[in-house]
């Protein structure tokens, strides 16, 4: 058995299904550690098709595999600073105000003119979570901030943010580095009042958590009416699982414990009276040059996919195949957009199974 920190055992557990609490899963990939002798196993629920790891780290004992320098803790880096950062900052500012209601909005036919002419070059892609409308009080809750670029980015764009974390070192470095507040935990968390929030943003998150139904249904609370929950996961229908496997970047053994499709995705979210507004996919090119590395690294990994990573060496190859993903429909990841009903209107719930 593995030792976390503080020399504590990993402990691991059989878990029925975490969407429809069945206890019947056929096993659609099972991976071989390559630091010890375990063997991760995910398991597809008979009943809803929910896929998730099983048996998996207890929530005591996962923090083992969450040390202080992993890379969501690091975040990009880069950032251009002097003037000509100032001056891409301002002019993101008003391109976010013209395109996205972001505050403090436009100024005169001069910022106007200006925010049209580097619309095109500034302006994020909308499948980017930066490009989220700007709402009521703007008050933004980033669950599972990671390294806090997000929340800094968009506190640049005029909204009022919150990060949330169940690391304290997370915590503590984006409250030093950028002067946010970090909650320290999950949802639900005594400091995140009902109605207290227009958006929710969990990207890249969602699939760690050992307790999706608890989460959403605390999120829904944390919304005011209208509000919006926004959600991005890796897609497990994406060409990139089908083709590879268990070197498929995204699938991250033993940290990511839920592997969505767009049905289960929207069964956990509609499962606690939220509106799905928007749901599609999002190609991710870089996920097929990280899964393409993989497999040249591993020894063992079959010879048709070890030729085609091989070739990924040259960047027009990846390119191609991400360009194939989307003509297919299959790429690698998921977003999905859900708003909760307006006052007066019944929100349901689902129980954690």
């Amino acid at each position: 058995m593995d030792d976390g920190k503080d020399g504590k055992p990993v402990d691991w557990e059989e878990v029925p299904c975490p969407l429809c609490g069945t206890r019947d899963d056929d096993p659609i990939i099972v991976v071989p550690s390559e630091t010890d002798d375990a063997v991760y196993r995910v398991g597809r629920c008979r009943k809803c098709g929910m896929a998730y790891l099983n048996p998996r780290p207890t929530e005591d004992t996962i923090g083992h595999f969450y040390p202080d320098d992993y890379e969501e803790y690091r975040g990009p880096s880069g950032r251009r600073g002097g003037w000509l950062g100032r001056l891409r900052a301002y002019l993101e500012r008003l391109v976010m105000a013209r395109e996205f209601g972001c505050p403090p909005g436009i100024h005169g036919a001069c910022q106007q003119c200006l925010a049209w002419l580097v619309g095109p070059w500034l302006r994020p892609p909308r499948t980017s979570l930066t490009a989220i409308p700007y709402q009521g009080d703007g008050r933004l809750l980033d669950f599972g901030c990671g390294a806090g670029w997000y929340l800094q980015r968009m506190r640049e764009r005029g909204w009022d943010v919150t990060g949330l974390d169940f690391s304290s070192h997370a915590a503590r470095e984006v409250e030093r580095k950028f002067g946010i507040r970090v909650l320290v935990g999950s949802l639900p968390h005594p400091d995140v009042q009902p109605e207290s929030f227009d958006v929710i943003t969990m990207g890249a998150v969602l699939e760690h958590v050992h307790h999706p139904h608890v989460v959403i249904e605390a999120a829904a609370r944390a919304l005011r009416p209208g509000g919006k929950l926004v959600i991005a996961v890796p897609n497990l229908e994406s060409w990139g699982f089908r083709f590879f496997g268990q070197d498929w970047w995204p699938l991250e053994l033993p940290r990511h414990l839920l592997h969505f499709t767009p049905a289960t995705l929207r069964k956990l979210v509609e499962a606690h009276g939220l509106q799905v507004a928007e749901s599609q996919l999002v190609e991710r090119g870089g996920w097929i040059r990280r899964s393409m590395a993989i497999v040249r690294r591993r020894r063992g990994a079959p010879r048709w996919r070890r030729l085609v990573s091989r070739l990924g060496r040259f960047r027009l190859v990846p390119s191609l195949l991400t360009r194939w993903t989307v003509w297919r429909r299959q790429e690698d990841c998921l977003l999905l957009i859900a708003r909760k009903p307006a006052r007066g209107c019944c929100a349901g719930s689902a129980s954690a199974a």
